[in-house]
């Protein structure tokens, strides 16, 4: 069993996803994120919302409950502004 190199890991990411990005991940980049031992993506949160529709059909089942749960929880989120805000 190898030890996991976070740091590596953030580097990887960093240079696919930066604070500029404008568009869905290629598939090219897609396969690139840094991932686990098990094949889960390193920082989900940060790669979902770059994500297609395809891409999430690929990921690991543990993923994807993990994407399911943070699109409940966006979609809590949406509800409570639109309470409170009238949206």
């Amino acid at each position: 069993m190898t030890t996991f190199n976070y740091d590596k890991a953030q580097a990887e990411l960093d240079a696919i996803i930066n604070i500029d990005r404008e568009s869905k991940l290629t598939d090219a980049e897609f396969d690139a994120l840094p991932r686990y031992d098990n094949g889960d993506i390193f920082d989900l949160a940060m790669a979902q919302i770059w994500m297609t529709p395809e891409q999430r059909d690929r990921v690991s089942e543990d993923d994807f409950t993990r994407l399911d749960v943070n699109d409940q929880e966006m979609r809590y989120m949406m509800a409570e502004l639109a309470e409170e805000f009238g949206f």
